[in-house]
């Protein structure tokens, strides 16, 4: 370990020592370095004062970074490694390296001693390096051109044998065509030989035919006693293609970026406005330059004139190609007549190639050679057409153009719906408060019912009160159902009108403002939906109810068919999706399906669905239960699931397809099972269950399936409900 001299002593120190020596602080940044050091490494030219060793020599292995490490905690070590010259020679050298101590005795940083050690080295250490290398290294003489040497990866990436490689010379990079012939490659090798190194892409292909990119590096370099052409060729061709995809990506990020501004520029000017041609003519006018096409024209269909026509509103064309403004009769233009009306599109790259030599000659005479044209459908059955077109050449419509009409087109059906929506919103919340009083009724009714249900002692008096009730509620809630949920979307409408004007207009005047707060119009912005959602949710639980009880009274009778009970269970198990799925406070249900080899089964296939339906919710509700009173530890210790088995059973003559359907829940108590299929028993908290679906359920495949329907629990070991159905009913 040495002690540092003066700043003056190590600087003649370092001017007259033959040795290859640098000094280096605790950071490894330099303080000095020998001549020899400097000319060593062809550093002459470079400031190395303050400069990191690990920048000077980046490809210092992580082996020899740990000798470093160590020196620097006291120790004194030494590393070989292969070091490139500035002029791209390879030496290898032997690094010496010693701490140093300062004034205080503190390891200040290390002294590095460096010899060149290359004639020491084996042929065989140097063909190791050389053909451990990742890229394809060439080793040419610079007089013949001829190939000296290439490395194991040269030949194992282009597929032929090294012998191979150097009898077919640098050609075997090239191809038969320019740019990437052998002319071409001369021309650079010609200029790295001259001492101008060069570096450039090429494509090239291995022995097998695959063409793939590569980067050639060409530079002269001093190899033994002898000057060489170093050709380095990387594959690059994952990298090409990275930079493509992304040159790819910003051009569509671009053309989306155009297109969603004209869609914005539409929006904001139909938020601004009820003046529907002045939407028209941007909108024409913004496409036929955004598509660079010759002509954008607006038509509306007038059915009712005799006989129909259309009228071209509305267009924006190229300098010199002709108007086309004004009406043509619809049967001169059947075929775009009859795209519209079924809300087609009209899709012709080349006019020349269409099919019904009439309609070719009438958009032809129109100056056509390419058309699109894309229906235009109000709420209030007005039918128009945005219609582009090419009159110079034939143009293909790309499927990306298409997609921003038909956005366009829903735009401007908002236009022309928006003078309509108002209206229509305020006249469905009077309809809503009025079906909301109505269903408050509905409720009372039903649960005045229930109780009735619930006292009756005889079946026959429980199915005839039951087919009253259904019948008498079942009309209503209909009604009340099917007004709601227009009179939701109209309230969802009204509101998006309203948050677009909002956007539009954020300072509204004194008046409007003291009238919103008057009328808490953030909290009626926020609560109308919740209320239209919770009138929804309420009449979708009556129109439960009332099913069930249709079902449990015989009021619905379906026939009998071959169905997949498979494709059944599926389906319900879809229906109940989000009540599987994780919950915040509990993780996803998993289901494991073991489904056998079941032919179709004859049976009514909704009323079995429901069986399935009524299990399975009374499943989910169990683990649900047993989920809240455990912790996330115990959940994933044993987490809960839903196991649905079937198969085919014999029993005497017949054949049973037999569908079990169990869970790891906590099980039922003997007691809870003696009542499970009674009409209302349920032992859910009230509002929860109405204690009819097992009820239903036994009665579906008992008694109009004529199969059976077991239950099998035990506290703690969850419960089962195998259900027996005869494959073919008979008569």
């Amino acid at each position: 370990m040495y002690g540092m001299p003066d700043r003056k002593l190590l600087e003649i120190f370092l001017e007259n020592t033959p040795t290859a020596v640098a000094v280096l602080d605790s950071q490894m940044r330099y303080i000095a370095a020998s001549k020899r050091w400097l000319s060593d490494f062809g550093l002459v030219d470079t400031e190395l004062e303050g400069r990191s060793h690990w920048d000077v020599f980046p490809r210092i292995r992580d082996r020899c970074k740990q000798v470093y490490h160590d020196s620097l905690a006291g120790e004194s070590r030494s590393c070989e490694q292969v070091v490139i010259n500035a002029d791209g020679s390879a030496d290898w050298m032997n690094w010496d390296i010693r701490p140093w101590l300062d004034s205080c005795g503190e390891i200040g940083g290390v002294i590095i001693f460096s010899e060149v050690i290359t004639e020491r080295k084996s042929e065989l250490n140097y063909r190791s390096i050389f053909d451990a290398a990742n890229d394809l290294i060439f080793i040419c003489d610079i007089e013949t051109g001829e190939i000296v040497d290439v490395n194991q990866t040269t030949a194992d990436v282009l597929g032929y044998a090294q012998s191979e490689i150097k009898c077919l010379g640098l050609s075997i990079l090239c191809l038969e065509v320019p740019p990437y012939n052998l002319e071409n490659l001369r021309e650079s090798i010609q200029k790295a030989v001259l001492g101008e190194p060069q570096i450039f892409e090429w494509k090239t292909r291995n022995k097998q035919g695959r063409l793939f990119w590569v980067e050639i590096s060409l530079k002269l370099a001093q190899i033994g006693d002898n000057l060489r052409l170093l050709a380095a060729v990387r594959d690059i061709t994952d990298r090409k293609r990275v930079v493509d995809a992304l040159r790819k990506s910003e051009a569509r990020e671009r053309e989306k970026a155009q297109r969603q501004e004209l869609l914005n520029q539409l929006a904001g000017q139909i938020r601004q406005s009820l003046e529907l041609t002045a939407i028209l003519e941007t909108a024409v006018s913004e496409i036929r330059n955004l598509l660079q096409i010759d002509r954008c024209s607006f038509a509306w269909y007038k059915p009712y004139n005799n006989p129909p026509v259309w009228e071209i509103v509305t267009e924006s064309c190229a300098a010199d190609i002709d108007s086309l403004t004004g009406v043509y009769p619809a049967p001169d233009v059947e075929n775009a007549t009859e795209c519209d009306l079924r809300s087609e599109i009209l899709w012709v790259d080349d006019v020349s190639e269409f099919l019904q030599p009439s309609h070719r000659e009438m958009v032809l005479s129109l100056g056509y050679k390419s058309l699109l044209s894309l229906p235009v459908r109000t709420a209030s059955g007005l039918t128009g057409a945005i219609v582009c077109g090419n009159c110079r050449s034939p143009r293909a419509w790309k499927d990306a153009e298409v997609e921003l009409l038909q956005a366009v087109a829903a735009q401007l059906a908002i236009a022309v719906n928006q003078a309509d929506l108002y209206a229509q919103t305020r006249e469905a919340a009077n309809i809503a408060r009025e079906q909301a009083k109505q269903l408050e009724q509905t409720l009372y009714e039903l649960k005045r019912a229930q109780s009735q249900l619930i006292q009756t002692e005889k079946m026959s008096s429980l199915g005839r009160l039951v087919a009253g009730v259904a019948h008498e509620i079942n009309n209503p809630v209909n009604f009340i159902y099917g007004n709601l949920s227009h009179a939701k979307v109209y309230v969802q409408e009204l509101l998006e009108l309203v948050q677009l004007y909002q956007a539009k207009y954020p300072e509204p005047a004194a008046a409007i403002v003291e009238t919103m707060e008057d009328m808490d119009f953030e909290f009626l912005i926020d609560d109308l939906p919740k209320l239209m959602a919770s009138m929804e949710v309420g009449a979708d639980r009556i129109r439960e109810i009332v099913r069930s009880l249709r079902n449990f009274s015989r009021l619905d009778e379906a026939e009998m068919k071959f169905v997949d009970i498979h494709a059944g269970i599926d389906s319900t198990l879809m229906i109940l999706q989000n009540r599987l799925k994780s919950q915040h406070e509990r993780p996803e249900i998993e289901v494991v399906k073991e489904y056998g080899e079941l032919p179709q089964i004859e049976c009514r296939a909704g009323q079995l669905n429901q069986v399935f339906m009524n299990i399975l919710t009374n499943a989910i509700d169990a683990l649900e239960e047993r989920d809240s009173k455990r912790s996330i530890e115990e959940i994933t210790l044993r987490p809960s699931r839903i196991t649905i088995v079937t198969e085919v059973q014999q029993q005497d003559a017949a054949f049973f397809a037999v569908i079990r359907i169990a869970d790891n829940g906590v099980g039922m108590k003997e007691q809870v099972q003696e009542h499970l299929f009674e009409p209302f028993f349920t032992t859910k908290p009230v509002g929860k269950g109405t204690g009819l679906g097992l009820a239903i359920s036994y009665q579906i495949v008992i008694e109009k399936h004529r199969g059976n329907l077991h239950c099998f629990s035990q506290e703690g070991a969850g419960t089962e409900f195998a259900i027996e159905i005869p494959i073919k009913q008979g008569n």
